[in-house]
């Protein structure tokens, strides 16, 4: 919605294609593989489909791995404080920044505005300090809404329209407070409704369904990936020694976990930390 197409983007790495991720779980086996697994395809081949797709689903989410992030930019609209959260989002990576100069023709992001970032803070948090923006029923805020938020700010004598300080989330909805006004355009804090918002997320993996989709892991998870598949596989099959390949995937997965969470430090908990002071 408020979104724009065409910018939401993400970095996912290629090393495996899902044809030959299926391939691998079926040949190791003793079965001999599929040359194509889109169209009507046997009970087996299904079963190693689902336990590729199962075993990815354990990988990708397993940590806020850098390779899942994503961004885009949002586009503020006058008297609208709620906005529609990309189909893909799992959890916020950053506060946002204000941007300039973005157009729908550009591939290179906007010029960081002056006047600051807009800061996260938790939804239960921002309604207890402010309990008349408590609306995320639908993006647009009515004249009822409106009438209300206006009282309640009023006696409480808070700015409730201005330039956007904080945001939040509630559900798939995405939140933005002072709610925009279009009047302070030119404003000496140099806000403007043609700024957008530059939003940095995790994702959620994209479904696969094509011989040449490429499984979203860098090489590093490959083998954990494998093993848990496999596991999976062999479990559909009630072969009795799945456990142990899933031990081994789990384990190869937690040292890459590990490993990981070394590197990144702390950073991996920012998103669900509070910003800044009302």
């Amino acid at each position: 919605m408020a979104f724009k197409t065409g910018y939401a983007g993400d970095r996912q790495p290629a090393g495996r294609t899902y044809l030959v991720a299926v391939q691998r779980v079926i040949r190791s086996c003793g079965e001999d593989p599929p040359t194509s697994i889109t169209g009507s395809q046997s009970n087996h081949v299904e079963r190693a489909k689902a336990a590729v797709d199962d075993a990815l689903q354990r990988v990708y989410n397993a940590c806020l791995w850098d390779f899942r992030g994503r961004w885009g930019y949002l586009a503020m609209e006058n008297n609208i404080m709620w906005y529609q959260l990309p189909a893909d989002w799992a959890a916020r990576a950053t506060d946002l920044l204000t941007c300039s100069n973005v157009t729908g023709d550009e591939d290179t992001g906007g010029i960081t505005n002056d006047y600051g970032p807009v800061r996260f803070v938790d939804y239960q948090r921002l309604i207890k300090v402010y309990p008349w923006i408590a609306i995320p029923i639908d993006t647009q805020v009515t004249e009822t809404d409106l009438a209300q938020i206006i009282k309640m700010a009023d006696l409480k004598q808070h700015q409730w329209r201005g330039v956007p300080k904080h945001f939040t989330i509630f559900g798939d909805m995405i939140g933005i407070y002072p709610i925009p006004d279009i009047d302070l355009d030119d404003e000496e804090e140099g806000f403007s409704m043609n700024l957008d918002l530059l939003v940095a997320y995790w994702g959620f993996q994209k479904d696969l369904s094509l011989n040449d989709d490429m499984i979203p892991l860098p090489t590093n998870l490959l083998e954990a990936h494998h093993n848990l598949a496999l596991s999976r596989y062999k479990q559909s099959l009630e072969y009795s020694d799945y456990v142990a390949d899933e031990q081994r995937g789990e384990g190869m997965l937690a040292l890459e976990v590990a490993k990981y969470l070394q590197k990144a430090g702390d950073t991996q908990f920012n998103h669900v930390s509070e910003w800044g002071e009302l």
